[in-house]
């Protein structure tokens, strides 16, 4: 989570380092160029322990453990995957699934009592996937693969 100190650094940074590109463009002045880099990056170094800590007093990061099962018939599925299939390593943190490096698209459901609470479709770019706010309970996700089908639970508190 980025407050909006955070974000407007963020800014700033990327616009010093276009200018230090123009600069080095210009083979001009390397000592200002030199001193704008050192200042930003000094400059963002209390900006990413206040973003630690907003993170660390939010509610705890659990990773979802998944079991894997095989549906025979599923007709849209490749016939012979060329490697072997990868457990996805996907984290909850309220209400935010995080996916952790590089995944292939899945469908994801959230089930509750045998019935669907929330279904999407997952694209191989998307790096979270932000749910609905749901009642407390525990819940089943599933992320469906061609053949495979990746089941874990997961929780919500009120």
């Amino acid at each position: 989570m980025v407050n909006s100190e955070g974000s407007c650094f963020f800014v700033l940074l990327v616009q010093t380092i276009t200018f230090a590109a123009e600069l080095i463009n210009k083979r001009k002045n390397m000592r200002k160029l030199l001193f704008l880099l050192f200042i930003s990056i000094m400059s963002f170094c209390p900006f990413t322990s206040v973003m630690a800590d907003d993170f660390e007093e939010s509610e705890e990061t659990e990773e979802i453990d998944f079991e894997v099962s095989f549906v025979e018939q599923n007709p849209t599925a490749p016939n012979n995957p060329k490697a072997p299939i990868r457990i996805p390593h996907v984290y909850k943190c309220n209400y935010t699934l995080t996916f952790e490096g590089v995944h292939p698209e899945y469908t994801l459901y959230i089930m509750k009592d045998g019935v669907v609470e929330y279904f999407t479709e997952v694209l191989s770019s998307m790096q979270t996937v932000q749910l609905p706010i749901l009642s407390a309970g525990i819940y089943e996700v599933y992320l469906v693969l061609g053949n495979y089908v990746f089941k874990g639970t997961i929780s919500f508190n009120s």
